[in-house]
């Protein structure tokens, strides 16, 4: 995939080390975005899940006995 600064500007393909450090560091940042946004979601989940799993176990457990 192409940058979205790459399909704006096609003088960039001509890029100084300046200009590949700068995607470098934003690719990074990117990933890491990405990353916690994931780790973040599956958080959540987890989380809903214990939740509903607390609720069920409290719920079941008075219809039985």
């Amino acid at each position: 995939m192409l940058p979205a600064s790459d399909l704006r500007l096609p003088n960039l393909y001509r890029k100084t080390p300046k200009m590949i450090l700068l995607e470098i560091i934003a690719y990074f940042f990117v990933d890491l975005l990405f990353e916690g946004l994931i780790m973040g979601i599956v958080r959540f989940f987890r989380k809903l899940g214990q939740l509903f799993a607390g609720k069920n176990r409290t719920e079941k457990q008075p219809k039985r006995k």
